[in-house]
């Protein structure tokens, strides 16, 4: 296989991943939400649509104001607060404290499947590494 064969390959393998993570993270939040919180609200459409929504606002918070001197440090709480806020309005949730919960429940799964993946992947790629070494092959 050649060089650039496999390049295109792990660059479409790690758009799959990204895009199985993304809609893993939403079908996580779902879940947490519905069946942990008892949230009556919760359906997998509005977990997607209010991730969806997390992620722009929070792209568009920190493009707009991460250049300003005295803004920049804080957009990392402002992101974090926009998406307890989407949580929170799509899901229809009175509290803030179940909203953070939820976020920090659902997200921390998502972060360890990422991490399992990106081990995955690392290991695969090593041994790919080794097979092509001068004495093996």
């Amino acid at each position: 296989m050649s060089e650039i064969a496999l390049t295109g390959a792990v660059i479409l393998g790690i758009l799959a991943l990204s895009v199985f993570l993304f809609l893993f993270g939403a079908f996580v939040l779902y879940l947490v939400a519905s069946k942990l919180f008892k949230i009556k609200k919760a359906t997998f459409g509005r977990a997607i649509i209010a991730h969806i929504v997390g992620l722009i606002l929070a792209g568009i918070l920190g493009f707009t104001l991460g250049r300003l001197p005295l803004i920049g440090p804080l957009i990392t709480l402002l992101g974090f607060i926009v998406n307890i806020w989407t949580i929170k309005h799509f899901f229809q949730i009175k509290s803030w404290m179940t909203s953070i919960l939820i976020w920090l429940v659902a997200y921390f799964i998502t972060f360890i499947v990422a991490l399992l993946f990106v081990v995955v992947v690392f290991i695969v790629l090593l041994g790919m590494t080794i097979a092509n070494l001068a004495p093996f092959s």
